[in-house]
């Protein structure tokens, strides 16, 4: 139907809502860019959103009217439909790993020794899982319990 040509291979996936394809902020030492949506029928550019990042540590997660992604030590959430800010939460830490999961407003991260769970609306933590890894790649969450599999050492830890 369509390409588009991309100024930096990445391997964060787009998101699609409705016909946007959103793509998700990116850093590298040469170029960056902010999060951008383009139309899904032929496309076009919908938005891009302000902020040009320097440093990106998650891939981008949509939940209800917003995009999050960790930008510059916080997490920024613009509107999927406009690409304005919809505010900026400061973390305490920096995330070990760009895997994320993003479950009732609350964002799970890897952080040295840990996975921690961020409400993205303040960027206080919600949650804190002791998984003794550098990184926890990826959790998932269901009826009040969880999972996180970590590298080095390769575990599953499941948590409630």
């Amino acid at each position: 139907m369509w390409e588009r040509p991309l100024p930096l291979r990445t391997h964060c996936p787009p998101s699609v809502v409705g016909a946007l394809v959103i793509l998700p902020a990116f850093a590298s030492a040469t170029v960056a860019g902010a999060a951008r949506a383009l139309r899904g029928p032929d496309a076009s550019d919908a938005w891009t959103a302000a902020a040009v990042p320097q440093r990106v540590g998650t891939c981008a997660l949509v939940e209800g009217p917003s995009v999050h992604q960790v930008i510059d030590g916080a997490v920024e959430r613009v509107g999927v439909g406009d690409g304005r800010s919809r505010g900026r939460a400061p973390l305490s830490f920096e995330p070990t790993a760009d895997a994320a999961s993003l479950v009732d407003g609350v964002l799970y991260l890897s952080a040295r020794g840990r996975l921690v769970g961020v409400r993205v609306s303040d960027g206080a933590t919600a949650v804190t899982v002791e998984t003794g890894a550098e990184i926890a790649e990826g959790a998932v969450l269901w009826g009040g319990r969880g999972a996180v599999v970590t590298r080095d050492p390769g575990l599953v830890v499941g948590f409630d």
